[in-house]
């Protein structure tokens, strides 16, 4: 508390107190009683077509989302699926004469569109497979449509009113790529492959418009574990007829004879994934990767470079679509796992498209007291990251990820798990694998002894880790595995909350899953008596947070496996596991993802399902769907916050979030950090107009940091207001100044180079003489930056890391007690 007099210092920033006290009248917050998206945006694109007659229009076929469009060259998209059965879009087609007219392959079908997607009409009278993986359409003849399924392939000659198969020569072949050529629309050329021999994947060519076929290329016999060759593109130049094939982790073929012979075309040393030529200079061609790369050549194949700044390299996403119109020379669409990039100027320079769609999320993880702070793992291989609610969404690092934990404790501190386990000890800006198993299926932290990690393996095994996960030791002792040839895994894992000794883990077996049970920290394991039904996985293990005695855990039962539905259901103990009363089966039937208890109520129970969110008030005994404003039924995974009235829901549309109306159940408003980086300066506020202007770039150069911290939404006996100071005593630069202490308070006031801004800016608990906090408030760590930069600063954090950097860079702690609390921060 001695540095009163350097906080004279000030810093150049415009005040931010000075804002107008009003914006109207309060927002209702986004999800009041249903659900709402909140990210992150993307989709799985693998289709892309452009209007021809008007290139700002464009239409991308996604896997989940169905159709989006484009009116303005990819600036905004909006759905365009009334009508569509699917909404996995596996084929796209434009009519090249009334591009009002499109066609969409999709699982249950074709449809169709007469008005540029307004409305979709199912057209698949004849097919006698409705799964459609590849159209193509007659150039000379729009109304000649053809068609791959699974059951061959079929051709319409009244614009998909009607099917006729014509598989005379390719029975038992899966067509997967179909190519008109452009000069005569009579010749095609089919890719197709057998899923039983591969020896029969290859070319097949018609000249007379499909009545008849001929082979004109096998694929090469793959090496011992290599994957089985395919066609995975073939495009035409469509000047010339000039072929190109490119094979699927193979080869890039080039033909001057229609077919007749193929020679190796000059390729990237990359695994290609997808081929496009450019309609306006068909000497330029593109190639996506499976790692994300794009390339570019400009002679037809002789000489290949990757494109400058190419988008997604080297991040392991798929390209799977390309979009090129002639009538926008220099315009490219690129569609992928990660959403769609376009280039104005021939791929010299691309942007990342918002497509206005949430991504499916797999998993994700909110920080224990900065809400707004959210970790997802992506659909797309990516875990992305929201410091602000989900407003803004930012790539954190690639991978295939199942969990993520954030440290309770040190929140900066982020685990992922799925197969390889990834830590992050700075928020996410780097990651690091650590040294464990070479695939991890479960993972779990100690709540009362962060640095207490088990995670569950093939084998299935568990290995603990008391460092963080710098070391590791086996911990299996007394969990048996059905077989011998580790193909099954440890599935659930959870510790209790108060003990970290005390562990539950869960094995999938045949004929029945397992779930054993450690109290000397995973030293010893015995099987619990739970009778869980034949052929079931035990997905999810759930502790109650106030009464560790009882557990949940929940399961899935599969057809494949048993002969039945697959259905879900909960077992539920109130003897740590002894004795287990269930199953009780979710209506209706369905499998079961995730648990998450109301840690304010605990008898409120939400589970994540293939049937959307269900809510048990009751521990368990009975459930109803809580679905309000979720559009998809398939929920991963649940989060719920400290107060119980701010929930998670991530699924394959997206994250979503609902908020229970009224006010918090725990009266609490979160104190938002920002930073300003042009002067390093740091700032917190609960204004919600200040967060606002803050947010919308209303005051330039602030952004948030990712951190918060709960005060108090009105005063109770527990708190003490905090006077909030502004000083320019050093104009231009200004500073602010927070204290919850009416002495510093007093000293403030007194200072005539100081203006008192509010007597009770926030309310908050504050620390006992000695520094310490009530039980569950969250010490809260001040720091005093010196009059560095010949301009004074302070920063608020309860990050324990956060707090060692700041000294680090010279930063002086200020508050009670030897690690200097200023404030306590309520849960």
């Amino acid at each position: 508390m001695g540095n009163e007099l350097r906080h004279r210092i000030t810093v150049g920033v415009a005040c931010l107190c000075c804002f107008a006290a009003a914006l109207s009248a309060t927002l209702a917050a986004a999800g009041a009683n249903r659900w709402t998206a909140i990210g992150p945006d993307g989709a799985n694109v693998v289709a892309l077509v452009i209007d021809p007659h008007t290139p700002t229009t464009a239409f991308a076929g996604t896997l989940g989302s169905g159709i989006l469009k484009t009116v303005d060259g990819g600036t905004t998209w909006a759905t365009a699926n009334a009508g569509l059965a699917d909404k996995n879009i596996l084929a796209l087609v434009i009519d090249p004469s009334t591009t009002t007219t499109l066609y969409a392959g999709t699982e249950a079908g074709v449809f169709k569109t007469t008005d540029g997607g307004l409305r979709w009409v199912a057209t698949s009278v004849g097919l006698v497979d409705k799964f459609v993986n590849v159209l193509a359409i007659d150039p000379g003849s729009p109304a000649i449509v053809y068609a791959g399924t699974a059951g061959g392939i079929f051709k319409s000659t009244d614009g998909a009113a009607t099917w006729t198969s014509i598989n005379t020569g390719l029975a038992g072949l899966t067509p997967r790529v179909i190519a008109t050529d452009p000069i005569s629309p009579s010749i095609i050329y089919v890719g197709v492959e057998d899923n039983v021999d591969y020896f029969r994947n290859g070319v097949f060519k018609s000249t007379d418009g499909g009545a008849a076929w001929a082979r004109i290329y096998t694929t090469p016999t793959p090496f011992m574990g290599d994957s089985q060759y395919s066609v995975a593109a073939i495009v035409i130049d469509p000047r010339s007829s000039r072929l190109y094939m490119l094979l699927a982790y193979g080869d890039l073929l080039g033909s001057v004879d229609g077919g007749l012979s193929w020679s190796n075309v000059n390729e990237p040393q990359a695994s290609l994934s997808s081929l496009a030529i450019d309609p306006a200079a068909p000497a330029t061609l593109y190639a996506g990767s499976y790692s994300g790369a794009v390339f570019r050549t400009t002679d037809a194949g002789d000489h290949w470079a990757p494109v400058p700044g190419s988008p997604l390299a080297p991040q392991d996403i798929t390209i799977a679509a390309f979009a090129l119109a002639a009538s926008a020379p220099g315009t490219v669409y690129v569609g992928s796992l990660n959403g769609i990039y376009r280039s104005l100027d021939s791929a010299q320079t691309w942007v990342h498209l918002t497509l206005g769609r949430g991504i499916g999320v797999n998993a994700f993880a909110v920080h224990p007291t900065a809400t707004s702070v959210i970790y997802a793992a992506a659909a797309n291989y990516v875990i992305t990251k929201t410091t602000d609610g989900g407003i803004h969404w930012t790539d954190s690092t690639r991978g295939s990820v199942s969990a993520i934990l954030i440290d309770p404790v040190l929140p900066s501190t982020v685990y992922a798990a799925g197969g390889d386990l990834l830590k992050s000890a700075d928020a996410g800006r780097a990651w690091a694998p650590l040294a464990v198993h070479p695939y991890v299926s479960a993972i779990a932290l100690a709540p009362s002894q962060h640095s207490t990690l088990y995670v569950g393996t093939l084998g299935p095994q568990v290995l603990k880790s008391v460092d963080g996960g710098f070391s590791w030791v086996q911990a299996s002792s007394g969990i048996t595995a059905a077989f011998t040839d580790d193909l099954f895994d440890a599935t659930a894992l959870a510790v209790d909350p108060s003990n970290a000794d005390i562990v539950y883990v869960a094995t999938q077996a045949y004929p029945n899953a397992k779930i054993y049970k450690s109290t000397d920290g995973a030293t010893h394991w015995r099987q619990v008596p739970i009778a869980l039904p034949l052929g079931t996985a035990t997905t999810f293990i759930v502790i109650d947070p106030v009464t560790p005695s009882t557990i949940y855990a929940a399961y899935n039962k599969c057809r494949l496996c048993s002969g039945v539905e697959s259905i879900g259901g909960i077992f539920k103990s109130v003897d740590s596991g002894e004795t287990w009363t269930g199953p009780q089966v979710l209506p209706p039937a369905t499998w079961v993802f995730a648990l998450a208890i109301d840690p304010h109520t605990p008898s409120q129970i939400y589970a994540a399902t293939l049937g959307g969110v269900y809510r048990s008030t009751d521990g368990a005994a009975s459930w109803a769907p809580f679905n309000a404003g979720l559009p998809s039924p398939l929920v991963y995974g649940l989060s719920i916050d400290r107060t119980g009235s701010l929930l998670r829901a991530a699924t394959d549309a997206g994250l979503f979030e609902y908020r229970v109306s009224g006010p918090p159940v725990a009266a609490t408003a979160p104190l938002v950090e920002y930073v300003h980086a042009g002067f390093g300066h740091y700032f917190i506020t609960s204004r919600p107009d200040e967060i606002t202007k803050l947010d919308n770039g209303t005051f330039v150069g602030w952004s948030r940091t990712g951190s918060e911290f709960n005060a108090f939404a009105a005063p109770n006996p527990n708190s003490a207001p905090v006077c909030r100071f502004f000083s320019t005593a050093f104009a231009p630069k200004s500073s602010h100044f927070y204290t919850p202490f009416a002495a510093e308070c007093a000293t403030r006031r007194a200072d005539p180079h100081w203006l008192l801004e509010s007597a009770d800016a926030f309310d908050i608990a504050v620390p006992a003489a000695d520094g310490s906090c009530a039980a569950s408030f969250a010490p809260v760590y001040r720091l005093y930056n010196n009059g560095q930069g010949g301009a004074p600063n302070h920063r608020y954090t309860t990050d324990l890391i956060v707090r060692a950097q700041m000294i680090a860079q010279g930063w002086m702690p200020e508050g009670l007690g030897p690690d200097a609390v200023q404030m306590c921060s309520p849960p």
